[in-house]
């Protein structure tokens, strides 16, 4: 059984669906770091504890996260991509991002997640618990695609490939 889960919160439902997840998944303690200005009341509510970081104290955040010992850290929701070009980053963080060569949420989230693994941290996909929320195979609207749009869709993945 694990112990301890921490979920980084974004806005949105997922996050506090995520925590009720890994609560039926058995987690003892689920906590929430919620992205100020970001995360919802009902999923602060959810948790066990929360706790709340700015944007811009992304290298706080990290340091306090790897000394917690949580057994698992999973970020979930959306973070307004502004926020991540508007906030005061401290000398680390700007030392991280000037060191990415191309700067995007994806490669800015990335530099973050592999700066939690540095300190041991272990970092679970966003998917993880939400099984039972996911769609399932086949059609997802009231018809299935006819055999223009069929076409239309298999080209359409040959130019983005």
């Amino acid at each position: 059984m694990n112990a301890r889960l921490l979920v980084i919160a974004g806005a949105g439902a997922y996050p506090r669906l995520v925590v009720e997840g890994a609560r039926r998944a058995g987690w003892a303690t689920v906590d929430v770091v919620a992205v100020a200005g970001s995360c919802e009341r009902a999923t602060r509510r959810a948790a066990d504890h929360a706790y709340a970081f700015s944007v811009g104290a992304c290298d706080l955040a990290v340091a306090w996260i790897g000394e917690q010992g949580y057994d698992g850290v999973i970020f979930a929701g959306q973070v307004n991509p502004l926020s991540l070009f508007t906030a005061r980053f401290d000398d680390v963080v700007r030392g991280w991002l000037a060191a990415l060569p191309v700067k995007n949420a994806h490669t800015i989230f990335g530099k973050v997640v592999d700066e939690l693994e540095r300190r041991g941290v272990r970092v679970l996909p966003a998917s993880c618990f939400m099984d039972g929320h996911l769609p399932g195979v086949g059609a997802l609207t009231a018809r299935d695609l006819g055999d223009v749009e069929r076409a239309d869709v298999r080209r359409g993945l040959e130019v983005a490939s």
